[in-house]
């Protein structure tokens, strides 16, 4: 075999090892976790604050509802027919300088909490979820979405969880880098958020390239926020998209005492003008999201709501 033959030869064998190899890096074709019928998990509990993170008792194990449920309880959500769980885990003790001393343990209990619910018979999606910040603690969704470096911490945060999660078998275990974004909720919904969920995307993929990753829209998770969004931005099909929607606000809130009263004539499906009945006087106001982070979803069509007088008175790319 002439040299410029043999140098074709090792080039075309070398072309296609490393088309092998990509093939083994990159993603399934389609999403390896799925699920049927599931629930949330506590985020906290006690709730105690950024002052005593750094407190092992107060802070392990991880997330806190380890300490009010055992094996038999998980167990009874599987034989209750549920398959799966959500498993919010608060990314603020990670971003604290309180929690220095602990941090791998903290990683650690969340994949042991991982287990234990795999060991149980259930699937899991770890939920990375942010709250606002306040008195009890330094660091929350705001703090995340408006300063760079903090944003740039959560991505760190991101990385080495999913690194925490990557050998998981990804029929059981799901990875959520962030629930609910509060972004872009004043513009049409593609302002900030694509760039940064691009981020959290990269930064997921490049620690856990097997497990499915559940991503989002803007604004809460709204539906018409997740309609704005380009599926083809993120180059992957081992994706889940998730919006929230919390109508009828109604119902999907009772028994919560929110300080508020809905009126059933502005809480309600949308009607055409001539069948929609007049809204009592005095009653009704916008939602705003920045005032109410707890009616989520509701942000995007800032349905009407009814207030208590006592209190003074929410598709492109398919």
């Amino acid at each position: 075999m002439n040299p410029m033959a043999l140098l074709t030869a090792m080039i075309k064998t070398l072309i296609a090892a490393l088309l092998v190899l990509a093939a083994l890096a990159l993603p399934g074709q389609a999403a390896s976790f799925s699920m049927k019928r599931g629930l949330n998990l506590d985020q906290w509990t006690t709730w105690p604050g950024e002052d005593k993170w750094g407190d092992r008792r107060a802070i392990l194990p991880y997330p806190e509802w380890r300490k009010f449920l055992n094996d038999d309880d998980l167990k009874a959500l599987k034989s209750a027919g549920f398959d799966f769980l959500r498993m919010p885990v608060d990314p603020s003790p990670f971003l604290s300088g309180e929690t220095l001393a602990l941090r791998d343990g903290l990683y650690a209990s969340v994949l042991d909490s991982v287990r234990m619910i795999n060991d149980a018979g259930l699937k899991v999606i770890v939920d990375m979820h942010l709250i606002p910040s306040g008195s009890s603690r330094k660091i929350g969704m705001g703090e995340v979405m408006d300063d760079r470096k903090v944003l740039d911490a959560y991505v760190e945060v991101v990385r080495n969880m999913a690194r925490t999660l990557a050998d998981e078998d990804p029929r059981q275990v799901a990875f959520e880098p962030m629930n609910e974004p509060v972004v872009d909720c004043e513009t049409d919904g593609t302002g900030l958020w694509p760039e940064r969920q691009q981020k959290l995307f990269a930064a997921a993929r490049s620690s856990a390239t097997k497990l499915t990753l559940v991503l989002t829209g803007a604004c809460y998770s709204n539906a018409a926020s997740l309609a704005k969004i380009d599926p083809k931005a993120i180059p992957d099909d081992n994706i889940i998209w998730t919006f929230h929607s919390y109508e009828p606000f109604l119902l999907t809130q009772s028994g919560r005492d929110l300080g508020r009263r809905f009126h059933p004539l502005c809480d309600r499906p949308a009607l055409s003008a001539q069948r929609r009945p007049a809204r009592p006087a005095g009653c009704c106001a916008r939602y705003d999201p920045r005032k109410d982070q707890g009616r989520g979803a509701m942000a995007a069509a800032e349905r009407p709501t009814c207030l208590s007088r006592r209190a003074g008175g929410q598709h492109r790319h398919g």
